[in-house]
């Protein structure tokens, strides 16, 4: 596929759509869990993906298949599962921000795992965005609820050890990737949930207008941003595309505000700033 040295337009507003979505996933995630439990939740939308996306896909090979199963218990079960465990008693964009984590720990674990170099570039990025979150965690509204922090921190932690098992599985397409792994992930959470949630059909019948609306915004949400973010992947480069994810715990501040009516300081914008911007250097040295 030919990858399109200029960005246009449309692929702006694609990116800007998929940020958009991202971030509004915080918001849905924290209205569906009044009801809902997190793991219950989690399987719901991985079941859903998988089953709605697997007919366009052909079936793996047995080997590739073991290793999906075992990238599904990092990326998604331990990933999606700690981090809705974590959202449950924190604010939404706070938990946005400190998610961002996921890229300097995947440079990190990359780093010492798969001997991958980190320039002077990277090191001062990783600094600035630890010293980013660490600001946002000592914030009054997020730091009586170290659980919390602990929970996103191990779901971020997850997240960079899923993709050094995606970098040694290239023989498997994104796409197959992510429908098998939502497919056993959901399933492994399932089974998680019944062993450790209650009442969870009890609950999923008896949904309010607005949990059933959380629900269905945050399945389509999360299906529509990531097709449409794979597809301006493959005909973009990453350094075109990459720094618009950025925006994503922008966008979750402002949501949470307006339909969480969460608190937004000016130290937590300071530490949303600070961390954006290690971010921002740690993406920008490894695209180079």
């Amino acid at each position: 596929m030919n990858v399109s040295k200029n960005i246009n337009l449309t692929a702006i507003l694609a990116a800007l759509l998929c940020a958009i979505m991202w971030g509004s996933n915080f918001v849905t995630v924290k209205l569906a869990l009044v009801q809902l439990t997190p793991l219950f939740l989690t399987s719901i939308r991985l079941m859903f993906v998988s089953c709605f996306l697997i007919w366009f896909i052909k079936v793996p090979s047995r080997a590739a298949l073991i290793n999906l199963l075992w990238i599904s218990i990092t990326f998604y079960t331990i990933n999606f599962g700690l981090v809705n465990l974590g959202i449950m008693h924190t604010d939404a964009g706070l938990a946005s921000i400190i998610i961002q984590l996921e890229v300097p720990l995947a440079t990190i674990l990359g780093a010492i795992f798969l001997k991958e170099h980190i320039s002077l570039r990277q090191a001062i990025g990783l600094i600035i965005a630890f010293v980013g979150v660490i600001l946002v965690a000592y914030t009054p509204t997020i730091s009586g609820h170290l659980t919390s922090i602990l929970l996103l921190l191990g779901g971020a932690v997850a997240y960079g050890v899923s993709i050094l098992q995606v970098k040694q599985a290239r023989e498997v397409g994104a796409l197959t990737l992510v429908v098998y792994c939502s497919l056993f992930g959901g399933l492994q959470l399932l089974l998680l949930s019944f062993l450790l949630e209650h009442n969870q059909w009890h609950s999923l019948l008896q949904m309010n207008f607005t949990t059933e609306f959380s629900l269905i915004t945050y399945i389509f949400m999360g299906t529509s941003a990531f097709l449409i973010w794979t597809r301006l992947i493959h005909i973009h480069y990453l350094n075109q595309i990459m720094p618009f994810s950025l925006l994503v715990p922008v966008f979750a501040m402002v949501f949470g505000r307006i339909f969480l009516n969460e608190m937004i300081t000016s130290q937590i914008i300071l530490g949303a700033v600070i961390t954006i911007l290690g971010i921002t250097l740690v993406t920008v040295s490894k695209q180079s």
